[in-house]
């Protein structure tokens, strides 16, 4: 991308370094404005805004790169998340006002996107293929111009689903010999994310990483959030040991009417059982029960496991689509899940 000398002379009014806490005010009214640019509302609490940017393993030092006018205001941003045990998928994600889009910035953002995300190289098998992505909404014109003028190209599609619970979804029907306990009753964390990551191998992009590095995941998120539910976190169990897991919250950033089925997972050996719309069930009845409107989730479009079908038969329609870009830095042997 080569940017000519107008939008150079433009680009260099503005101050681009990394951010610290001491900017999250300025950092959270952007990343307030950007929602409600592509969403229309924002509901995001300054607390998990925080405590995403305070993930572990994402260092606002190393992974941020913000954009600053002459008093101070943040303009734009961007990140990349290469947060995963094995991170040959890093993450770009840009957002930048609309009054100071066009200067120049989009081209200096992507390339230090490019140029960090080439460090996970070191992370990673030496025959590994790394490949920088980044999602966003459809009708996001001015993002994907952004990453198309970048080189990137869209490869992937999801969707994100929602059902109306203004009446009463069917109650579930568990299979033969399954129990379930809810996260308030049974605050065994290991073997919710077990259940999680197991039940995750066959979707696409999935990496396997050590138990432990999954949980301090989680566990972050659970201490960190305000509106943390712990019924709203339910356990499939044959016996004692995990089949499927439902993890929701309250509600989602652009609909605080709306809760929000983070996970929906069955373990191979109960698949194609019924557990999977029973869970979905559950998770509808716990979500209309602290009186919400809808339920939302999201899901590849083309998901490996058949998600997307389960999800329709439940009565879920699609709401919108995230398009996945992608450019390959380095080519090599895929680690990630694919095809099955």
């Amino acid at each position: 991308m080569t940017m000519p000398s107008t939008e150079l002379e433009q680009a260099s009014a503005y101050t681009l370094r990394p951010t610290t806490r001491d900017d999250f005010d300025t950092y959270y009214d952007l990343y307030a404005a950007k929602h409600v640019e592509e969403y229309g509302a924002f509901h995001g609490t300054r607390a998990d805004f925080e405590s995403e940017l305070l993930s572990p393993g994402f260092d606002l030092a190393t992974d941020t790169l913000g954009v600053f006018t002459s008093d101070g205001r943040m303009i734009a941003v961007a990140e990349l998340w290469a947060t995963s045990a094995l991170p040959v998928h890093p993450v770009m994600w840009i957002t930048m006002l609309p009054e100071h889009r066009g200067r120049g910035l989009e081209a200096k953002l992507c390339a230090w996107c490019e140029q960090r995300a080439r460090g996970v190289f070191a992370k990673v098998p030496e025959d590994a293929r790394v490949v920088l992505a980044a999602y966003m909404k459809e009708d996001n014109q001015w993002g994907r111009a952004t990453v198309e003028a970048f080189g990137m190209t869209a490869e992937q599609r999801s969707h994100s689903m929602v059902i109306d619970l203004d009446d009463e979804p069917p109650a579930p029907e568990w299979p033969e010999g399954i129990r379930v306990v809810t996260y308030a009753e049974h605050p065994n964390l290991r073997e919710f994310v077990i259940a999680h990551r197991e039940s995750f191998r066959d979707h696409r992009g999935f990496t396997d990483a050590p138990l432990e590095h999954a949980m301090e995941r989680w566990q972050h998120s659970i201490d960190n959030s305000e509106d943390f539910d712990p019924n709203l976190w339910v356990l499939a169990l044959a016996g004692d040991e995990p089949a499927g897991v439902m993890m929701a919250w309250p509600s989602s950033e652009e609909d605080a009417d709306q809760g929000w089925i983070d996970v929906v997972g069955v373990m191979r050996d109960h698949r194609r059982k019924g557990l999977g719309t029973a869970l979905l069930r559950e998770g509808f009845h716990r979500i209309r029960g602290i009186g919400k409107a809808r339920a939302g989730l999201g899901v590849d479009a083309h998901s490996l496991t058949g998600a997307t079908r389960l999800y329709e038969r439940a009565g879920m329609r699609v709401n919108y689509a995230h398009i996945g870009y992608e450019k390959e830095l380095r080519p090599g042997r895929e680690l990630s899940v694919q095809s099955l």
